[in-house]
């Protein structure tokens, strides 16, 4: 029996609790900066549902979603471990942090982005009221004075694994040639 591999992707709509960091001594000048003025790190899952852009999933037990052109349905049984690990994957890789050289590339081009930092500006300027300060000394990674507050995002991520299958054999099969 020979077998294949083919690659199977599928998209997750995940909610989670996220911390809004506002470093003031930022100027978001990407070489100058080792972290912008503004951005997010998610700390807790809260929820991850299946997604579909099409229409019709509505027959297939999807509810159209008030948070954009979607449709939402919760996972059938979820597997409680794999979902968590795919957040531990996502949450530290580009926009939210990064662990290599090439990832803290990444994080910079799409965290110094003038429109990625409105967006958080925006969102840290609707939490105001629940702002804390922090020393540099509270987190060495971050390693200066900091604001942080609490939100709530949302996010479509993708994941993708090799599938192995079975592919039939000939038996007694007969080649003729001319």
């Amino acid at each position: 029996m020979l077998a294949g591999y083919k690659q199977v992707k599928w998209k997750r709509y995940f909610t989670m609790e996220a911390d809004i960091y506002y470093l003031p001594e930022s100027q978001n000048q990407p070489g100058v900066d080792p972290l912008p003025q503004f951005f997010l790190r998610p700390t807790k899952l809260t929820g991850v549902q299946k997604i579909s852009y099409n229409p019709s999933s509505v027959n297939n037990g999807y509810s159209k979603s008030l948070a954009g052109p979607f449709y939402l349905k919760n996972l059938d049984d979820p597997d409680v471990n794999l979902i968590e690990a795919h957040f531990q994957q996502f949450k530290n890789r580009p926009p939210y942090w990064f662990s290599t050289q090439d990832e803290y590339a990444e994080f910079v081009k799409q965290t110094f982005n003038t429109s990625y930092v409105s967006r958080v500006r925006d969102l840290y300027y609707e939490t105001e009221e629940a702002v804390k300060f922090y020393k540099a000394s509270s987190d060495p990674v971050i390693g200066v004075d900091h604001f942080k507050s609490k939100t709530v995002i949302r996010s479509v991520e993708e994941f993708a694994v090799k599938k192995v299958f079975n592919m039939a054999t000939a038996n007694n099969l007969e080649i003729i040639t001319a």
